[in-house]
């Protein structure tokens, strides 16, 4: 049972048509799920990403502390970008994407600090 005015993921497929002059649209789902257990099961990869010129010792912490808080099996990258461009390097450990994940990177690194794929 879903909660009321919960924020759901449908998978399946759309089929309209026209009947009497008016558009019917009917969605035939294949799959129902929360946001949150989408995120989690959908999710292929993990960014965190950072200003080249904020990578000091907080930042290094804070990265060390989301490895051994939030471990998982999705692979993980850190992008580090400034003017000339974006490094991307592969992360040896991979994370969960969660909930407090998602909190704990907002508050850290931004609203674009973490992107999920």
């Amino acid at each position: 049972m879903r909660k009321v005015d919960a924020v759901i993921v449908v998978s399946g497929q759309v089929d309209a048509g026209e009947m009497a002059g008016q558009v019917n649209v009917k969605v035939i789902a294949r799959d129902i799920l929360s946001l949150t257990e989408a995120v989690e099961s959908r999710t292929e990869t993990i960014s965190l990403k950072i200003p080249r010129s904020k990578l000091d010792t907080e930042a290094l912490s804070y990265l060390q502390d989301i490895v051994k808080t939030f471990p998982g099996p999705t692979q993980t990258y850190l992008k580090l970008g400034d003017r000339d461009g974006e490094s991307i390097y592969r992360l040896q450990s991979s994370l969960k994407p969660c909930r407090e994940l998602i909190e704990s990177a907002q508050k850290f690194l931004g609203p674009r600090g973490l992107e999920l794929r």
